[in-house]
């Protein structure tokens, strides 16, 4: 029999019949809303775990995320490790060429996070140092070199 049947006629039922039947959708809907409010503390115990997960995590690494990731995958960050300058520059590169508005607190707690996420190895660092020493003393070189010429 399918429902329009038994919409149509309802089948004979004795009243026994009839008080098994209540009681059986009555079991199954108490089982139905039993399932509902557990599936639902489930949902509001997750939500709490993420919002208590959130709340541990650095606020540097949450602003990573909020600023960088729409841009840029996690692997970025950990194939780019870089001195603290070099981080620098990158901050700076993102807002002069490529528009990134940072709020004033932001950039500082960025630097900081990305400086502990990602740092440099010791060879990186020593060519970087390397770098800023030699291009000021490069630039002597060259005024002192251009001052003995004979101008012609």
């Amino acid at each position: 029999m399918n429902i329009e049947q038994l919409i149509e006629e309802p089948p004979s039922l004795s009243e026994e019949e009839l008080a098994a039947r209540r009681d059986r959708i009555a079991r199954d809907m108490q089982a139905a809303r039993e399932r509902a409010e557990a599936a639902a503390a489930v949902q509001a115990a997750q939500r709490q775990a993420s919002l208590a997960h959130e709340a541990v995590r650095p606020a540097g690494e949450r602003l990573i995320e909020r600023r960088c990731h729409g841009c840029h995958t996690p692997e970025t960050f950990e194939s780019d490790n870089l001195t603290p300058l070099g981080w620098r520059l990158t901050l700076w590169r993102m807002e002069w060429w490529h528009g990134v508005a940072l709020e004033p607190g932001e950039y500082r707690q960025l630097h900081e996070a990305l400086v502990e996420r990602s740092p440099a190895s010791r060879g990186r660092a020593l060519g970087e140092v390397a770098l800023i020493i030699s291009f000021p003393l490069l630039l002597v070189l060259l005024t002192l070199w251009r001052r003995r010429r004979p101008h012609s």
